[in-house]
């Protein structure tokens, strides 16, 4: 992959005066290189109904492969202390940590787990693969919800759970898993539970599943709303998940 000259937050960046940390510094600009944070395998970044990426196949180009995280609650001005080059592909790399220093909680993580994705450009995908517990059943009251926080100001969002990697298309037999064009207002993205009943608002989850929680902006087109420190293509994304319940 061809390498790029990113910041510690994915694009150069300057850092005039004290506007993060009250405090007056000397401008400089930090930079390192590293490989290409997204996949690269073909031409088109969005069409709906990927090919499945289990089973050695691949995700379609355009997928946040790797990322800087830092977690909130925050404000596009406030930085916490960062996780570096999580792998941005799987859950517990994601949500499965409240801050840079905790330990990893696996699927479904940290309830109110709150990550910024600082690699995320306007042309990425999140496709962060989870698996359900085989302990769960229809019986179930473990549920959950993502939130889309209106700190950040980020574009429009399409969110998708699905078993296949990148995928946005309608789901007819499990409408509630795919919600579009949702805006950065704290209004929830997306419901899931185990236990049927009101399909339509909630995604329904079977056990023992191999799944994806895709992410993308509805217009990667966009020049608006996102943070202008971060560059014209970069627009880290902010989204929350929080849950409750037992198996």
């Amino acid at each position: 992959m061809p390498q790029q000259q990113r910041s510690l937050f994915g694009a150069i960046r300057r850092f005039p005066g004290s506007r993060l940390f009250g405090t007056a510094i000397t401008p400089f600009v930090l930079s390192l290189t590293w490989t290409s944070n997204v996949s690269a395998a073909g031409d088109i970044l969005f069409q709906d109904g990927f090919e499945a990426a289990l089973a050695g196949e691949t995700c379609s180009s355009g997928r946040l492969l790797r990322s800087d995280v830092t977690y909130g609650p925050i404000h596009p001005t406030q930085i916490n202390p960062p996780r570096l080059g999580i792998d941005a592909t799987e859950w517990d790399a994601i949500w499965g940590h409240a801050s840079a220093t905790d330990d990893v909680s696996s699927w479904p993580g940290k309830s109110g787990s709150a990550p910024v994705l600082r690699n995320f450009m306007r042309t990425s995908f999140v496709a962060a693969h989870f698996r359900t517990p085989a302990g769960a059943s229809a019986t179930s009251t473990l549920k959950g919800f993502f939130t889309y926080p209106l700190d950040w100001n980020n574009p429009n969002a399409d969110i998708a759970i699905s078993t296949r990697c990148g995928d946005f298309s309608p789901n007819a037999a499990n409408p509630g898993c795919v919600a579009t064009n949702v805006s950065a207002s704290n209004e929830i993205l997306l419901f899931w539970k185990f236990s049927p009943g009101n399909g339509s608002d909630f995604c329904i989850l079977q056990p023992d599943r191999d799944y994806f929680v895709n992410i993308r902006l509805t217009d990667p087109t966009s020049r608006l709303r996102c943070d202008p420190l971060y560059g014209v293509d970069n627009c880290p994304l902010y989204v929350v998940h929080s849950y409750g319940g037992t198996l």
